[in-house]
């Protein structure tokens, strides 16, 4: 996923799913963070923020992007996890964002 340098103000949108990677993920009194951490450093991490649940039965969560979540150009690991009764239960497969300096056109 590329998303650009100072991007914020639009949400960050994912369905979750189960194993088999085709039944939704219900979400039913559990609470869902997104997470993000430096590629070339897994223990620092740098965004631990609670999603809103937007379809609880399909699975559906937008994190809403705040100024400042992409001011760095870099290679980051992502991850959605649930959590239910104050535990990470689930931890969703990690993904890559690269953040990217604007794109200027060619003149």
């Amino acid at each position: 996923m590329i998303i650009y340098k100072g991007t914020h103000g639009v949400p960050l949108v994912w369905t979750l799913t189960q194993p088999d990677g085709k039944s939704h993920y219900d979400l039913t009194d559990k609470v869902v963070y997104f997470r993000m951490w430096p590629q070339s450093c897994p223990g620092k991490l740098l965004l631990d923020e609670t999603c809103v649940i937007t379809d609880t039965a399909m699975g559906k969560v937008e994190y809403e992007i705040k100024p400042g979540d992409f001011d760095c150009p870099g290679e980051y690991w992502a991850q959605f996890v649930v959590i239910e009764a104050g535990v990470d239960t689930v931890p969703f497969t990690t993904f890559l964002i690269q953040v990217r300096n604007v794109a200027v056109p060619a003149a």
